[in-house]
């Protein structure tokens, strides 16, 4: 890209308040995509780390997926 980020800049000043706000709020967005995803990246490594360190275990898909099955059918039953 041969923009500066300048005159970009300048170019985003001399828009309307309202087009200004809606480019924040989709700037906001997605540096927050990209924080989230950095943060999941780091966690998996963190676990990663610990796992293979023996400081915990691997636990079987299928057996996550039925505790959190279970989990959510208590919730809608605590609702209802």
């Amino acid at each position: 890209m041969d923009r500066n980020w300048e005159s970009i800049r300048d170019e985003v000043f001399e828009l309307d308040t309202a087009t200004q706000a809606i480019l924040v709020e989709e700037l906001t967005e997605h540096l927050a995509k990209d924080a989230h995803t950095h943060l999941w990246l780091e966690e998996a490594k963190r676990r990663l780390g610990a796992y293979r360190r023996g400081e915990i275990k691997a636990v079987d898909p299928s057996e996550t997926f039925a505790k959190t099955k279970q989990m959510i059918e208590e919730a809608r039953k605590r609702q209802s």
